[in-house]
């Protein structure tokens, strides 16, 4: 490595190695250091090119901003993408390009949409319903046994579907209930007779049997 080479990376870093300990003497090494390298690219984007304060420590204001010519002959010729920082400390103001990246897209034919007209709009007629498809069908041949399994298949599909037959005679039966559930409670009444003259007759022969004890004595 060769003397002039190392005292040209020296002088580069030296501003960045100074700028925490004294922002004013890492500028004052910057702007030398510019002077003395003008075509070194790694000192212009992040100092300022004239008084050497560095940019991107709140001491810059720093925005993107396009270009746009009026009549583009190409995709990427009508715009242009610009990087511009404003300086605080000596307000110098600087632009730099910003290369854009566009990839293929110079190797496929630019298309411009237009809008078609109502005459050029073709409406398809929709699709007709699925019945109609299932109308086309060939209807099968008495002695075909495919259609005589077919036909089974049905019978037995609209059997299961046909619904049951409801319990309807529920309301004779419930009217014959009825004159039994009468003599039921008939009987019931009954012994409730019969039970309340036995304990009348129970009470009055005690009765009778205490009046003559208490005679006697």
């Amino acid at each position: 490595m060769s003397l002039s080479l190392t005292t040209t990376k020296f002088q580069l870093s030296l501003p960045f190695a100074l700028q925490s300990v004294s922002p004013s003497l890492a500028a004052c090494h910057a702007a030398r250091a510019r002077l003395l390298h003008p075509d070194h690219a790694s000192s212009s984007p992040s100092r300022c090119s004239k008084c050497g304060r560095y940019l991107f420590d709140g001491a810059a204001n720093t925005r993107t901003t396009r270009t746009k010519r009026a009549r583009p002959r190409s995709r990427t010729e009508g715009r242009s993408r610009f990087i511009q920082m404003n300086c605080h400390s000596c307000g110098h103001s600087e632009r730099l390009l910003v290369p854009l990246s566009t990839g293929n897209a110079s190797s496929y034919r630019q298309v411009r949409g237009r809008v078609p007209s109502a005459s050029a709009l073709h409406i398809s007629p929709s699709d007709p319903p699925i019945a109609s498809h299932s109308s086309k069908q060939a209807t099968p041949k008495p002695g075909d046994p495919s259609a005589v399994s077919s036909q089974t298949a049905s019978l037995s599909t609209s059997v299961s579907a046909s619904p049951q037959p409801s319990s309807a005679p529920s309301a004779p039966q419930s009217k014959k209930s009825r004159p039994k559930k009468k003599s039921e409670l008939r009987e019931m009444l009954a012994r409730n007779r019969e039970k309340q003259e036995r304990d009348k007759t129970g009470s009055s022969s005690n009765s009778a049997g205490l009046a003559a004890f208490l005679s006697g004595l």
